[in-house]
């Protein structure tokens, strides 16, 4: 059952540091009372956030809300409850606790009016994430499955009005295709797995063409486009083989450019969504927060922390594959 609560605005340190030229600024996120661990993951248009929360008994709880720290919170009948991403119109879909036959966890839309109903593939609840909802209940998300030899898989797909429309593929050899980010242009970005060699690039899906994208660090296993948002901004996060640095970032397609979104005081943060004013939930090991590169755009705050901006060009490693058919199949690639 939702409840509508309001969180105290106050935090017990203000941190406040000097603000250079061309700086970034991460805002905390207002926690929901009571809570342990206050974690913020979608963020829409009208800067609404969906996200979970950790109670002193570990339990996991969803949350959706304003940025002052107004919320609902929900849960999900088989428990812990992840609310993943939020549309302009208040839906929101989310991940919980397996149940039945599943093994990753429950796909789940909350309504506007609390309901909480299934994501459905063939009738059958989705085992995976959904993870962005758009306009008209459009959303992407990945399906895990086994093959014929019981090999996990992970198929990425398009979804609208809680139930699976299609297989979401790439033209590229993997065995595991992790839609993240879709706007209401029906961009779509996200990562996969390079069976070729092992590794896990980011794509971005746009019109008939798709990118393959490499964060520039050696150390960068894993280059995951978490967002875009309808101006093309993308947001995401590299990640080590080992899973133990996580580095935020914006992308810029046109530029073929990074810039990276240092958190202070952290030793492991990530992006999970951006909003069309370039609002971009941040989670690390020191909290949540939401980061603007514009002052003007930046929601008001008690405490602010300013970060330098640093854009890193990608280099000439990134391959631009044409697609037919939304990526049914490949027709050329080219090096950009």
């Amino acid at each position: 059952m939702d409840s509508s609560i309001v969180a105290s605005a106050a935090l017990a340190v203000a941190i406040l540091l000097a603000h250079p030229a061309n700086a970034g600024t991460l805002i905390p996120v207002v926690p929901v009372p009571n809570s342990t661990r206050t974690v913020a993951i979608g963020i829409n248009d009208n800067n609404v956030i969906t996200g979970t929360y950790t109670t002193s008994d570990g339990n996991m709880h969803g949350f959706v809300g304003t940025l002052d720290g107004v919320y609902s919170t929900f849960n999900h009948p088989s428990g812990r409850t992840e609310g993943l991403s939020v549309n302009n119109d208040g839906y929101v879909v989310g991940q919980a606790n397996p149940s039945d036959d599943r093994i990753f966890g429950d796909s789940f839309e909350r309504k506007p009016n609390g309901e909480i109903v299934p994501l459905t593939r063939h009738g059958i609840t989705i085992d995976g994430f959904p993870h962005s909802i758009v306009k008209k209940q459009k959303f992407v998300g990945e399906y895990w499955t086994t093959d014929k030899d019981d090999n996990m898989v992970i198929r990425g797909y398009y979804g609208k009005d809680s139930k699976y429309k299609s297989e979401l593929t790439l033209p590229f050899a993997t065995s595991r295709t992790r839609p993240r980010g879709y706007n209401n242009k029906g961009d779509v970005v996200g990562y996969y797995r390079d069976d070729a060699v092992q590794n896990y690039p980011g794509f971005v899906l746009k019109g008939e063409a798709v990118t393959q994208v490499h964060y520039p660090d050696q150390n960068a296993f894993f280059t995951i486009l978490e967002s875009i948002n309808d101006n093309g901004q993308i947001a995401g996060y590299w990640q080590t083989l080992d899973q133990m640095t996580f580095q935020p970032f914006l992308y810029d397609l046109a530029r073929n450019a990074f810039k990276a979104i240092n958190v202070p005081g952290s030793a492991v943060a990530n992006a999970n969504a951006i909003n069309r004013s370039g609002l971009v939930t941040i989670n690390s090991d020191i909290g949540s927060f939401i980061y603007c590169s514009k002052s003007k755009t930046c929601p008001n705050a008690r405490e602010r922390i300013h970060v330098d901006d640093a854009w890193i060009p990608a280099g000439k490693a990134v391959q631009w594959t044409v697609c037919k058919n939304r990526c049914g199949r490949s027709s050329r690639a080219t090096v950009v």
